[in-house]
């Protein structure tokens, strides 16, 4: 299994648990298809750089998760049919970047 970022946006126009709702069924549907989540967070309203579907504002939600590669071909195709959702993509995870100055003193460099 491989690690992913999903990023999605939601539609502001919903009621705020609606939203809440529209999030969760997300994290549902990627369990189903075999994904184990890692982190998901859900941001407030904010204004889209261009309009969606007569959509001006969104709602991101960013999960982290890991799945096989052959899955996310299916949660394409399911992603881009949900109405709630106005734009997805999913890109492939990989290590955080360590703290401001913990990566430099655990590859054995030093601050002068």
């Amino acid at each position: 299994m491989k690690e992913y970022e999903g990023m999605f946006i939601l539609r502001a126009d919903l009621p705020e648990e609606q939203v809440g709702k529209a999030a969760e069924e997300i994290a549902a549907e990627l369990e189903k298809a075999g994904a184990t989540i890692e982190e998901k967070t859900l941001g407030s309203k904010q204004r889209l750089s261009y309009t969606v579907g007569r959509q001006h504002d969104g709602c991101p939600l960013c999960v982290r998760f890991r799945a096989k590669p052959a899955v996310l071909e299916g949660l394409t195709r399911q992603f881009g049919k949900n109405q709630n959702v106005l734009r997805h993509m999913f890109v492939r995870g990989g290590e955080r970047p360590p703290a401001e100055g913990a990566g430099a003193q655990a590859a054995g460099h030093e601050r002068r």
